[in-house]
């Protein structure tokens, strides 16, 4: 009898004071078939760009976001848009464990509203994915555009929303 095992890949330590780092480029998809020590993944940190190999021979489940994609969005305050885009600098791929898939959660958290104006590229949240009540993975996310100042009467009907709404946050 075949036993099924998965296997989450993450970004191996880099140095103490390395604590994240984006994705170049995968070498796998979904679905293929990996040996132990093959490289799936090349990423780079401030510090360092390595090739991440596979810990265990067997198969790609999911890369959840591919590279460039938009992850979700945040509400904006006092801009010309009421939100903004968010994505990761590389895919994000989030393993499933074979048991338990109903406890899998994924949630943006952010501290918002952000205000405006927003820059493009400034990270603002994180996507982070609980398996029932253990912090599985956190992926930082970044503004996909700009949001410039809104109008003087936009302003202020955030303002009124903030007022009415916000302390229920």
């Amino acid at each position: 009898m075949a036993v099924e095992t998965r296997v989450q890949v993450t970004m191996p330590q880099m140095g103490e004071s390395v604590t994240e780092g984006v994705v170049l480029e995968w070498h796998v998809k979904e679905g293929d078939r990996e040996g132990a020590d093959d490289v799936l993944v090349e990423i780079s940190t401030d510090k360092v760009d390595a090739e991440v190999p596979s810990p265990a021979a067997g198969t790609v489940v999911a890369i959840v976001a591919p590279e460039g994609e938009t992850v979700g969005e945040v509400q904006v305050y006092g801009g010309e848009k009421s939100g903004v885009a968010l994505k990761a600098k590389g895919p994000v791929a989030v393993f499933v464990p074979i048991t338990n898939r109903d406890r899998l959660v994924a949630r943006i958290v952010y501290e918002g509203p952000v205000i405006a104006p927003v820059e493009e590229g400034v990270e603002v949240g994180s996507l982070k994915v609980w398996i029932g009540d253990t912090l599985s993975q956190e992926t930082p996310l970044y503004t996909a555009e700009a949001v410039r100042l809104g109008a003087l009467h936009q302003r202020a009907l955030d303002a009124v929303g903030e007022l009415l709404v916000g302390w229920m946050r």
